[in-house]
């Protein structure tokens, strides 16, 4: 038989195993792109629908590509796939470690709405620049 909780989580918030299977995707994932070439094309990778579509590269185009790189120690062929992913990879990091905590303990946590509308705006930018002609950083594709 089961033991109950001593305390019930607070109305709304997810029991413990919700964020256990969470981070077991997240330690899945990582492992099998830490052994998986992105840019094999015969890796069993997603697809960018934005690429598939109109074959311009969204702004987070070559983000399995640069994460590959940098799980590999390759800063420079992973600033080449997506330089904006790797410059905010410790924004990134430091959102999903609150995400984490917020699930684990029960704590609100909400993005404060002037960094969210910075960060959108930043990334359509980029979305724009990385598709112009002349942009000399091009993802890497094998």
């Amino acid at each position: 038989m089961a033991v109950p909780y001593a305390t019930e989580p607070p109305p709304g918030h997810p029991r413990p195993g919700v964020l256990a299977a969470g981070l077991t995707g997240v330690a899945i994932a990582v492992g099998y792109l830490a052994v998986a070439d992105p840019h094999d094309r015969t890796a069993i990778m997603p697809r960018c629908p934005l690429e598939l579509a109109t074959g311009l590269d969204c702004p987070s185009c070559g983000g399995l590509r640069m994460a590959h790189h940098l799980l590999h120690g390759q800063v420079r062929a992973a600033a080449r796939d997506n330089l904006l992913l790797v410059a905010l990879s410790p924004l990134l990091l430091h959102l999903v470690y609150r995400l984490a905590r917020s699930l684990a303990t029960g704590e609100r946590y909400e993005v404060p709405r002037r960094p969210a509308a910075a960060l959108l705006i930043v990334a359509l930018a980029w979305g724009i620049v990385r598709n112009l002609a002349r942009w000399p950083w091009k993802p890497t594709l094998g």
